[in-house]
């Protein structure tokens, strides 16, 4: 755009900031930057504290399906031990904490039941994948002649 024409709006809507040096302009787009990296900085955090809270019920579905335990065991004894863990030897409140791993038995449950499918998956493409083959043996039975 030619300059004539960005002129006359910043003078019509900002008639106050027309007398305004240039390094007032420049410290504007560096707080503005600065604002901008502190919100995506926020953002990143608050998914890295979710997403810790999905790996973490993940491990804990796996390891309830690895000891052949109830999935209602989230609930009633895990839950309370890391409460307990957290409040004496972290002396931290374990509500903030606890609030994102999700223990329900339905939780435990549909993990348990990704897990076994993924790997099936993962299986399974990986014999596509490689060439094998299949030796039958024949073998003749006397009495079926």
């Amino acid at each position: 755009m030619k300059a004539s024409r960005l002129k006359n709006p910043f003078e019509a809507k900002h008639s106050d900031k027309k007398e305004k040096p240039l390094s007032y302009f420049l410290q504007l787009i560096s707080s503005f930057k600065k604002q901008r990296q502190t919100f995506n900085t926020l953002l990143q955090e608050t998914s890295k504290q979710e997403n810790d809270g999905l790996i973490a019920s993940y491990n804990i579905a796996l390891l309830v399906a690895k000891s052949w335990k109830s999935h209602t065991i989230g609930e009633t004894l895990l839950r309370p031990i890391i409460e307990e863990v957290l409040s004496t030897v972290m002396y931290e409140k374990p509500d903030n904490i606890i609030k994102k791993i999700p223990f329900g038995n339905n939780t435990i449950s549909r993990c348990i039941d990704e897990m076994a499918s993924d790997i099936k998956h993962q299986l399974t493409n990986i014999l596509r994948r490689s060439k094998f083959s299949i030796q039958a043996d024949e073998s003749t039975v006397v009495d079926n002649q």
